[in-house]
């Protein structure tokens, strides 16, 4: 697997994390709240920018660092 290079926007050092996301679901004719949606994902990126690549089910973590990766005017 290769390095993570660091985030070409601040210099941090960029890395590999899972998210979750939950949204509500809500009844929309009482407002009352019913259940929740959740999502959970990989991502390679920067945090502190909040820049980054999800790593979806046609990438493997390795795919998306190699995309995170590229560089304008590099080759790879």
């Amino acid at each position: 697997m290769d390095e993570l290079k660091p985030c070409p926007f601040c210099g941090e050092e960029a890395r590999t994390w899972s998210k979750v996301h939950v949204v509500p679901v809500i009844d929309q004719e009482t407002g009352a709240y019913i259940d929740a949606d959740t999502y959970y994902y990989e991502q390679t990126g920067c945090p502190n920018c909040d820049i980054w690549f999800f790593i979806g089910e046609d990438d493997s973590e390795d795919t998306t660092i190699k995309k995170w990766n590229r560089r304008t005017g590099e080759d790879g």
